[in-house]
C-alpha cells in the first residue's frame, strides 16, 4: 500500500519540480534582460521580482541572492568537469587526463552559447559581479587542484604541480570560452575551441623548451 501511495505521488512531484525549474529559468532570464538594459549594480531584487510578476519574498524561494541568479548552473557545470576527470583511466598521464576531461566536458554546449555570452558580458562589464565570479572560480579551481593531486598521489600544498596543471588548463579553457562566444565566424562547437586552446598551450611550452 505504501509503495502504491509513493507511486501515485511521483508524477505530482515531477510536475512541481518542472514548474520550479521553469520559474527559476524565467527569473534568470528576467535578470539578464534587466542587467543588459541597465547595469548589474542598478538592478535590484525587487526589479527582477517585479519583472516576472512575483514578490521579493517569493524570489527568495528560488535564489538566495542576485548573484545566484546570474551564476545559476555554474556549480553543476563545474561538477561535471570534475566527474569527467574522474572517468579518465587512472593510469592515464595526468596532462592527457586533464586535456581529455576538458574536451569531453566541452561537448554539447552549442545551445548554451547565447546565454553564456550574456553572462560573460555581465562579468566583464560589472566589477562587483566579476569579483563574485572570480571568487567562485577560485574556490572551484581549488577542488580541481585537489582532484589532480589525488590522481597524482601528491599533496597539492607541498607539490606545486597540481596547481600549475590546473591553472594552465583552466586558463586555456577560459580562452576557449571567450573565443567561442565572441567569434562570429568561428566554429560553432565549444570543443573545437577547447582543443585549439589546449594545443596552443602545449605548443607554447614546447617552443620554450626548444
Amino acid at each position: 500500500m505504501g509503495a502504491m501511495a509513493s507511486m501515485r505521488t511521483r508524477p505530482d512531484e515531477g510536475l512541481r519540480e518542472k514548474q520550479r525549474r521553469t520559474t527559476a529559468a524565467a527569473i534568470s532570464e528576467a535578470a539578464h534582460k534587466l542587467i543588459s538594459e541597465r547595469s548589474y549594480e542598478e538592478v535590484t531584487i525587487e526589479d527582477i521580482a517585479q519583472e516576472v510578476g512575483m514578490s521579493s519574498r517569493t524570489f527568495f524561494r528560488y535564489y538566495s541572492s542576485k548573484e545566484d541568479v546570474i551564476l545559476i548552473g555554474y556549480e553543476e557545470h563545474q561538477q561535471k568537469l570534475l566527474d569527467a576527470l574522474d572517468e579518465r583511466p587512472i593510469d592515464e598521464d595526468i596532462t592527457d587526463a586533464v586535456r581529455n576531461a576538458l574536451l569531453a566536458f566541452s561537448v554539447g554546449h552549442e545551445r548554451d552559447r547565447a546565454a553564456l555570452r550574456k553572462k560573460f558580458i555581465i562579468f566583464r562589464d560589472n566589477p562587483s559581479m566579476a569579483k563574485v565570479f572570480i571568487g567562485r572560480q577560485w574556490t572551484w579551481e581549488r577542488l580541481f587542484v585537489d582532484r589532480i593531486g589525488e590522481r597524482m598521489g601528491v599533496d597539492p600544498n607541498t607539490d606545486m604541480r597540481p596547481a600549475v596543471i590546473a591553472g594552465a588548463a583552466m586558463a586555456a579553457w577560459r580562452a576557449a570560452i571567450r573565443s567561442w562566444i565572441f567569434q562570429k565566424n568561428g566554429p560553432p562547437e565549444l570543443v573545437t575551441h577547447t582543443a585549439r586552446a589546449l594545443d596552443a598551450l602545449s605548443e607554447s611550452f614546447r617552443s620554450r623548451a626548444g
